[in-house]
């Protein structure tokens, strides 16, 4: 039997993501992968790597971490992390590293929130 995820669901909604239309378009309504793949992205060290690669010499590396953290959030329809690194890519792609390390703070806001979510249901 699986789990009953209606408080996490209507928790990530408030919040802004869209877990509904993602369990159904792209998990095909298997509930307990979805959540799996949630946790699992809760475990994700991108935030711990990405400060020492933004600087002008590393910045390709800093756009394909916060690439793949994008596509990732994508996946599970968490929209206010995927709208953080889009405002991250779009300062490193303009040479903007000071911008890029200001905005990090929202990146990382958005992600702990998150994680809060998925910790007070689990």
């Amino acid at each position: 039997m699986a789990k009953d995820f209606r408080s996490l669901f209507d928790k990530l909604e408030a919040w802004g993501a869209e877990p509904r239309e993602v369990l159904e378009e792209i998990f095909m309504d298997n509930t307990d992968y979805y959540h799996e793949c949630l946790d699992k992205f809760t475990h994700e060290t991108f935030l711990q790597t990405l400060p020492a690669l933004l600087v002008p010499e590393k910045k390709e590396e800093a756009i394909h971490i916060v690439h793949t953290m994008k596509g990732n959030a994508d996946y599970l329809g968490l929209f206010p992390v995927i709208d953080a690194t889009m405002i991250i890519l779009k300062d490193l792609r303009a040479d903007n590293i000071s911008q890029a390390i200001a905005d990090l703070l929202v990146l990382k806001a958005a992600f702990d929130t998150f994680c809060k979510i998925i910790a007070s249901e689990s």
